[in-house]
């Protein structure tokens, strides 16, 4: 998130496309990379919750 900020400001005071195009894929990438990691504790979870036994 850091980089995308510095990216973004540095974007901004020299206008120069390519720390645009930088900040875009920097930002896009963020919830790409969230997605994938509540993904993989959502799968490490239930499989801890197939080794307690459930009480009826």
């Amino acid at each position: 998130m850091a980089l995308s900020l510095v990216l973004l400001a540095a974007a901004a005071a020299t206008s120069w496309p390519l720390l645009m195009w930088c900040f875009a894929l920097a930002w896009a990438s963020m919830p790409a990379a969230t997605a994938l990691h509540i993904r993989g504790w959502y799968g490490e979870q239930s499989q801890h919750d197939g080794d307690r036994p459930h009480n009826r």
